[in-house]
């Protein structure tokens, strides 16, 4: 008889150990559940403070759109670049002529595109007091390729600050 009862103890000993491991689960998994509805609640305190702060983007917006227009902004000075007209000398009218046209192209197509929305990104950034010289410095009037990547890269700098 003790046989079958220190196997029974042996089979609630296991049985233990499973609902101590079942407990521990299900804990973890609670945990996680708790810390995501904390950052959940924080994210809504965030953008409540932003909201009375002047805001127009949460911290997050503010970042992915960043990110995401310095990343179009370099696409296009990669794709305008590679397009550029070659300089011929002996026919230097025409080619100054078709250099100039492709600059004044690519200065519409920032000023069309990149701009306004540029602008506002930078507004969000001061309303944060984040300020970067070299954007301020080149976001209004990038003259040339060295403006125009100056202005993406530093908007994607502007962005990587940002925690979130």
């Amino acid at each position: 008889m003790s046989n079958g009862a220190d196997q029974l103890v042996e089979q609630l000993t296991a049985y233990q150990w499973v609902a101590v491991g079942l407990v521990v689960v299900l804990a973890v998994i609670g945990l996680a559940n708790l810390a995501e509805a904390i950052q959940k609640l924080y994210n809504i305190g965030k953008d409540l403070v932003a909201h009375f702060k002047g805001r127009r983007m949460s911290d997050t917006e503010l970042r992915d759109k960043s990110r995401e227009i310095a990343k179009r902004l370099m696409d296009v000075v990669q794709s305008r670049q590679a397009s550029e007209p070659t300089f011929d000398f002996e026919s230097f009218h025409a080619s100054s002529s078709a250099q100039i046209k492709h600059s004044q192209e690519t200065q519409n197509l920032y000023y069309r595109d990149f701009a306004g929305p540029i602008t506002n990104m930078r507004e969000e950034f001061l309303k944060r007091k984040m300020h970067d010289k070299e954007l301020d410095r080149y976001y209004e009037h990038p003259t040339n390729y060295i403006g125009l990547r100056i202005v993406a890269m530093r908007l994607a700098a502007l962005a990587e600050r940002i925690r979130g």
